[in-house]
């Protein structure tokens, strides 16, 4: 790791990069920490530059992660979420059912891209997989969720209504 950190830290400063190389000597001995602490201010101002100079407007999005618990799961009616995944194993939320347990917590929105179930990361995962996951644990479920980001740059993503479908009414 240190000798992949100095491969950056070298790159910087105008060299080209041969692959990996050690540090140079005297690099652990004493005074190492403020060397490494330069190295990191050098990394930080990299970091800042990129940040700034990008045009990605995914690069100039926050990212909030914000974590549900679900709880008051009627045994055979589910959480109430819809959820779509993609091939790569990214499971977004596309709506939830009027009044189930994940519509009742009013944090759950369609757009939102589940990270984690009860402590458990899901991304990569195939949809199957996840559902046995959800339905683990009868008395309830912690879920990491990625929130979409709000549009503060001039970039905005598509918005997504909250789909929520309402049961039949019985008679």
């Amino acid at each position: 790791m240190v000798a992949c950190l100095w491969g950056i830290f070298r790159h910087t400063g105008h060299s080209i990069d041969r692959g990996p190389q050690p540090p140079p000597p005297g690099f652990f001995k004493p005074g190492a920490p403020v060397a490494a602490h330069n190295t990191s201010k050098v990394l930080n101002g990299i970091c800042d530059q990129t940040v700034r100079t990008t045009s990605d407007p995914l690069m100039s999005q926050s990212t909030c992660l914000d974590e549900v618990q679900l709880t008051n799961i009627k045994p055979g009616e589910g959480l109430g979420m819809y959820i779509k995944s993609t091939y790569d194993g990214l499971h977004v939320i596309t709506g939830t059912t009027e009044h189930s347990p994940a519509d009742l917590t009013r944090k759950i929105h369609a757009g939102d891209e589940v990270i984690q179930v009860n402590q458990q990361t899901v991304v990569g995962w195939q949809l199957k997989n996840l559902v046995c996951k959800l339905r683990e644990d009868p008395k309830g479920v912690v879920l990491l969720l990625k929130k979409r980001p709000a549009g503060t740059t001039g970039f905005s993503p598509a918005p997504l209504k909250n789909m929520r479908w309402k049961p039949p009414v019985q008679q």
